[in-house]
């Protein structure tokens, strides 16, 4: 477990986050806060989400630089 590293989100991934909430709220999707923050992270570090959990799939339609991988 040495390389574990944790990651901490910016004032500039809040701001994503909210942006895309209002986005998805508008549409009748709404999805958690913590989603939104995680994928935020996630978008400006460039890196692949890979996740069991489906809201990640409604974020992803409004967030087209998301990389993501849904594990079933």
């Amino acid at each position: 477990m040495k390389n574990l590293m944790v990651l901490y989100p910016t004032r500039e991934d809040y701001d994503d986050a909210l942006v895309w909430s209002a986005v998805l709220l508008q549409r009748g999707s709404p999805v958690p806060a913590t989603d939104l923050i995680i994928s935020a992270v996630s978008v400006r570090l460039g890196l692949e989400l890979i996740t069991r959990d489906r809201h990640f799939k409604t974020i992803k339609s409004v967030v087209q630089d998301l990389k993501l991988r849904l594990k079933y």
